[in-house]
């Protein structure tokens, strides 16, 4: 306990020293260790950096504190709670108490040191809070034309440094919610210019749409970005920043009007191409957004980050070899590009080079510890080379965040089931299709667990609901198998050769030839399970189980001789897929921080 209080009053002196840094250094770790306590959360949201993380702090200590009074003025001067009569506090008088406060600061040598600093946090801090939270509603209500500058402030944007690893076990705080990603950061990242900064020395509004970017109110940013047109309605970059603006607020149509209003005043403005082409790749018109992506970097050749967008155009295709091409070239500029490593991850997997692409998801996770799209990946490729307890590590991180993907859901299932965790395995499962009803691999999974578990009327409706939303080889070969034990040889024949025009290698087509030929004695077409046999033994036998092999042959020579039946399958055919993977198109650079800026 003692060494909490140390570190608490040292977090008040940079507070009183306003060294903004450490305090958040120290309450960080105050934070991570006791984060039950209400006034810890309540002091970080005095030195966080954006009004969403001040939001969460004093929803937190709200939540741990209902009677917190601090804690609802700071959410009534934040737009979040209705106006209270009874917590207003004068400005004036605030601005008074924070100066005696100042000059008023607990002894280190107080041997009542407990009652002290709780008394100063309950007391003195008041006034702090009250004072920072009146500060930061005056910021956010003063009319930003009525301030000019010459120069700009730089726009901040994540910074990739690398950081130790995250620890992932996140500690859950009151009421459930996950403990914020940012609130692991040893340091906040250092910001790094954004691609489109024009000088506007006229408008504060500018300045303030795009901090109100980096925050994420794509809305404030909107109002601010007109204000900014009143003064300056000519300038290409503030009708590209409206387009980006209702870009990531899902309004395409009108992204895209803003986008050609920034071309009309410039034919060569690459970013508002760009804009164009994140949006066509988004709804699939792939080759649009290769247009566009190589206009603009036929107007400006130093653009790298285009190449990072055609990477993901690329991986969205499949083309593995395309997207690690355009990334060596970003490679030279962005060496330690978050977005960079994630799909140079990406593109690994597709190769098949499975430990490079775990080694890329980590530096890619470890650049941006908030960068949630890595931890899946990294949980997903874990998976597929066998580390079932890395996989079950990342993957839970990452749906504590992200709890409707329901495809990570069914990954995290199978992470259990590998590890022999059946009851964990269907509670995954089960919530996955609980947040996505059509998450087809969730349905599959757990239908392929409750077919290794012989539950087959659970095992039949999961694999025929996966069939009906993502038809598959894995999927039609399962139901097969459940209708085969159950007795069913018609319908078992029907499902093995729906699984024909599916399978995608030599080890696919003999699974298919194996379990049909015999779903083929069974009804009674001997003619055509003898064909099915041979099929299978004319393909490479270094690419069928020795099982296999003995079997056909065996079948063959009865069936040709007319001699008993051929023995039934054994089980020496695995009944849970290897799992594959699906490139999809991963957030553009800042969809979950800043748009359109340096990765």
């Amino acid at each position: 306990m003692a060494a909490e209080e140390n570190v608490f009053r040292a977090a008040m002196e940079a507070i009183e020293q306003r060294d903004r840094a450490r305090a958040r250094d120290l309450l960080t770790r105050l934070i991570k260790s006791n984060p039950k306590n209400p006034e810890y959360w309540l002091w970080m949201s005095s030195v966080v950096e954006t009004g969403r993380e001040r939001i969460f702090c004093l929803k937190e200590a709200l939540k741990l504190d209902p009677e917190n009074q601090l804690a609802r003025r700071g959410l009534i001067l934040s737009g979040e709670l209705p106006r209270d009569e009874k917590l207003v506090v004068p400005v004036k008088q605030q601005m008074r108490n924070w100066q005696v406060h100042l000059e008023r600061r607990p002894s280190p040598d107080d041997s009542e040191f407990p009652f002290s600093w709780k008394k100063a946090t309950l007391m003195g801090g008041a006034v702090i809070l009250v004072a920072v939270f009146v500060t930061f509603a005056l910021m956010n209500f003063r009319q930003p034309e009525q301030t000019t500058s010459v120069r700009p402030r730089r726009t901040a944007t994540i910074s990739q440094t690398p950081i130790p690893v995250l620890t992932l076990a996140a500690k859950e705080v009151a009421g459930g919610s996950p403990t914020p990603l940012w609130l692991f950061l040893p340091a906040t990242y250092t910001p790094t210019p954004l691609y489109v900064n024009t000088l506007h020395p006229r408008s504060e509004a500018y300045r303030t749409a795009l901090r109100s970017m980096q925050k994420g109110d794509y809305q404030a940013m909107l109002t601010f970005l007109d204000q900014a047109l009143d003064l300056q309605p000519d300038a290409p970059d503030l009708y590209y920043y409206k387009g980006e603006a209702y870009r990531l607020l899902g309004n395409t149509s009108q992204a895209i009007r803003f986008y050609q209003r920034a071309l009309e005043l410039d034919k060569a403005f690459a970013p508002a191409y760009v804009g164009m082409g994140r949006i066509a790749a988004s709804s699939n018109r792939l080759a649009d957004a290769q247009n566009y992506f190589q206009k603009a970097l036929s107007l400006d050749a130093g653009y790298v980050e285009v190449y990072l967008e055609q990477a993901a155009l690329d991986l969205q295709r499949q083309e593995s070899e395309a997207a690690l091409a355009a990334l060596k070239t970003a490679a030279t500029s962005l060496p330690n590009s978050t977005l960079l490593h994630f799909y140079q991850a990406q593109a690994l997997f597709l190769e098949g080079d499975y430990q490079t692409a775990l080694e890329e998801a980590r530096i890619a996770q470890r650049l941006d510890i908030t960068f949630l799209p890595a931890y899946k990946l990294i949980g997903q490729i874990a998976l597929t080379v066998g580390e079932a307890e890395t996989a079950i590590e990342y993957l839970q991180t990452y749906l504590r965040y992200a709890p409707d993907d329901g495809q990570a859901g069914a990954w995290l299932g199978s992470a259990y089931a590998a590890s022999g965790q059946d009851d964990l395995a269907l509670q995954a499962f089960d919530q996955a299709i609980q947040a996505d009803s059509r998450a087809a691999e969730a349905h599959l999974q757990r239908g392929l667990l409750y077919l290794e578990r012989e539950q087959l009327d659970l095992a039949i409706p999961d694999l025929d609901a996966a069939n009906r939303i993502e038809k598959s080889f894995t999927g039609y070969i399962a139901l097969g198998k459940a209708y085969w034990l159950k007795g069913d040889d018609r319908s078992a024949y029907v499902q093995f050769a729906n699984a024909e025009g599916y399978a995608k290698n030599d080890y696919q087509k003999a699974e298919m030839y194996f379990w049909r030929a015999q779903s083929l004695f069974k009804i009674g077409e001997s003619k055509a399970a003898i064909r099915d046999w041979k099929a299978l033994l004319e393909l490479p036998r270094e690419k069928i189980p020795a099982e296999w092999i003995r079997q056909a042959e065996e079948a063959l020579q009865q069936l040709i001789t007319s001699t008993p039946s051929p023995r039934p399958p054994t089980s020496t055919n695995t009944l849970r897929p290897t799992l594959t993977v699906t490139a999809t198109r991963a957030s553009p650079p800042g969809a979950t921080a800043t748009p359109s800026s340096n990765p």
